[in-house]
């Protein structure tokens, strides 16, 4: 359901009656008015209204506080993970990644035959065995 309320211009989606400019759902869930702003509605599960745009003197006075960039924060850091360290994931290499995918763009070699182990399987039961130095 899409309406244009032609009084207002106000736009509504899944709204037949826009209080705003644009309304989102049914009882102006969400709501952004002419200038472009929200107004009302729900994110992540907080009130916008309630939290982010109450809140936005905040941002505007951390805003100028000015650039900080230069302050010498906390710009990178390198994690050391001691449960990493205790897994067995831990050993794997570059190395034995390519490996594995080079073993692994050979194919299902599931039926080639290869000797498995397994009782039955001894030299005096196969045939056509050859043997290379």
């Amino acid at each position: 359901l899409m309406v244009i309320d032609a009084d207002t211009g106000n736009v509504g989606i899944g709204d037949s009656s826009p209080a705003s400019m644009l309304t989102v759902g049914n009882n102006d869930l969400f709501q952004v008015n002419t200038s472009g702003q929200v107004i009302a509605g729900i994110w992540q599960g907080t009130a916008i209204n309630d939290t982010y745009i109450s809140s936005s003197s905040n941002w505007n006075t951390a805003y100028g506080w000015g650039d900080h960039a230069s302050e010498g924060y906390l710009t990178s850091f390198s994690e050391t993970d001691p449960i990493f360290v205790a897994s067995a994931a831990n050993g794997i290499t570059g190395t034995n990644i390519t490996n594995w995918n080079s073993a692994y763009g050979w194919g299902d070699h599931a039926s080639a035959g290869y000797i498995t182990a397994s009782s039955t399987d001894t030299l005096t039961n196969k045939s056509n065995i050859s043997f290379s130095a």
